[in-house]
């Protein structure tokens, strides 16, 4: 408004030399300045005050319809004025809008450069930018004064004729080479020593990187730098303690395996004393069974021939008569009892006959005594088997029977012997409590008591496997032998299937 007041003035005192001539002339540049400076609202405010200005105090008023020349004079100027504002106020404005976001993108960009430069300088990692020959034109001061330099020292220089590489001809080497790489747009990166101004040596991770403008072509390089001293450090004393604790892995690891080789060999004495057991318990049942059936029965047999002697005499008193009926009695008694002892320790007819008849009148014995009902299905004529197998299998039907009796609390047993597919199948079982479930665990993992144990040490010879099935309906101890080498299942096997 005060500049439209200074053109209409200015125009007024114009007037005794132009006249009516050009009565907007100086009202323009006030437009102009009021839409360029204060925007397009003032702009117009001051394109209406000045043309009023012109209609009441410039140009003397004159009737609209008296003189049509006049009228048409007038509104074409004030038409004319109205425009040529408009265009200069939009120019104006366009001027105003391009200048404000100018001074936007100016202080937008003096904030970014601010913080950048603030995070630049206070970086504690290394960072610099160079030109593309190499020369250090920005490097951030903290890093460079933890390092002992100042900015001097580093900046307006070669990269890799900064003291920041020492002397070592071959590090400045490297770093030039990862200029060129760099100014040829690819990237570096290499663990590298560098000194600090007190002369001590450092290890940094060094990165050099191009910068690339809009239109991807290199223009700065930038170059980081990480102080890894104390990882390596680490690094190496993790290295140093990795190598000392496998050196001591590896003199444990050999003593392990003596002491292994010790204990496998004490195993295998312990396995060969156990089976020697076996064999001398065997070899003195053997002896004992001959002892009783060739000692102790000849003797019962004597005394049996002794008492019918005594009973052929006549006259004896009744007392004696009734006498020796008893002694005949205790001694049959006895004699069953030897016998039955001594096939018990080692039935002859296993070694006279083989193991189907030894097993049937093992069973018929156990059946006529009581207190266990055993059932036996085996084929009809089931061979004899080579190097003992006959006994074990013998052996382990007696410690089952045994186990059946003594804890199943079952009073039927179930005995099953097949030879099939190569293998001979031998099955124990009973419909009693089972085994605790604990229990049974123990005994699949090879362990329980003596009799377990014992059943283990006669297969293990012959290469024979032992499974222990059980539930609450009852127990199956199942053993599987191979055939042994140089006998064939139909030897094996004379004839007939289960």
């Amino acid at each position: 408004m005060l500049a439209t007041a200074i053109a209409l003035t200015i125009r007024r005192g114009l007037g005794p030399v132009l006249h009516h001539n050009a009565p907007y002339l100086m009202l323009w540049p006030a437009i102009a300045f009021s839409a360029w400076y204060c925007g397009p609202g003032p702009g117009l405010v001051s394109m209406v005050m000045g043309a009023a200005g012109v209609w009441l105090w410039i140009v003397p008023t004159v009737p609209l319809f008296i003189d049509g020349s006049a009228v048409t004079n007038t509104g074409v100027g004030l038409a004319a004025f109205l425009v040529m504002s408009s265009i200069i106020i939009a120019m104006g404005a366009l001027a105003r809008t391009r200048e404000l976001n100018e001074r936007a993108l100016a202080a937008e960009k003096s904030e970014a450069t601010s913080k950048f430069k603030a995070v630049f300088n206070q970086s504690t990692v290394f960072a610099g930018i160079l030109a593309l020959d190499g020369t250090v034109q920005e490097v951030n001061r903290l890093n460079l004064e933890l390092c002992g330099y100042k900015t001097e020292d580093v900046a307006g220089k070669l990269f890799w004729q900064t003291p920041l590489w020492g002397i070592a001809d071959d590090t400045r080497k490297a770093i030039r080479d990862a200029c060129d790489r760099a100014s040829s747009g690819r990237s570096f990166r290499r663990i590298t020593p560098y000194w600090w101004a007190d002369g001590s040596e450092h290890i940094a991770d060094l990165s050099v990187h191009p910068i690339l403008d809009d239109h991807g072509s290199v223009f700065l390089i930038h170059a980081t730098g990480s102080d890894v001293t104390e990882l390596k450090r680490i690094e190496d004393s993790y290295r140093r303690l990795a190598e000392a604790l496998e050196l001591q892995v590896r003199e444990r690891t050999q003593e392990l395996e003596v002491r292994n080789s010790e204990v496998i060999e004490q195993a295998a004495m312990l396995r060969s004393l156990s089976q020697r057991l076996l064999m001398a318990q065997d070899e003195e049942r053997r002896r004992v069974a001959r002892e009783l059936h060739d000692s102790a029965g000849q003797i019962v047999t004597a005394l049996t021939l002794s008492l019918q002697t005594m009973r052929q005499h006549d006259g004896l008193p009744p007392k004696v008569s009734s006498g020796v009926e008893a002694c005949d009695t205790l001694l049959q008694q006895l004699s069953r009892d030897i016998r039955t002892m001594s096939y018990l320790l080692h039935p002859p007819m296993l070694d006279e006959i083989g193991l189907s008849a030894a097993l049937q009148w093992y069973v018929s014995g156990l059946n006529e005594r009581g207190g266990l009902t055993v059932s036996l299905a085996m084929p009809d004529n089931l061979g004899r088997f080579a190097r003992g197998l006959d006994l074990v299998l013998f052996r382990l039907i007696q410690e089952c029977l045994t186990n059946v009796y003594r804890h199943s609390s079952s009073r039927t047993a179930t005995i099953r012997i097949d030879v099939r597919d190569g293998r001979i199948h031998l099955d124990v079982a009973d419909d009693g409590r089972g085994i605790a479930p604990q229990k049974l665990r123990e005994i699949q993992r090879e362990g329980s008591g003596v009799g377990m144990q014992g059943m283990r040490e006669r297969i293990r010879p012959f290469n024979g496997e032992m499974n222990v099935l059980s539930t609450a309906e009852g127990t199956t101890v199942k053993f599987t032998f191979p055939v042994p080498e140089g006998e064939p299942e139909a030897d094996a096997l004379a004839s007939g299937v289960l």
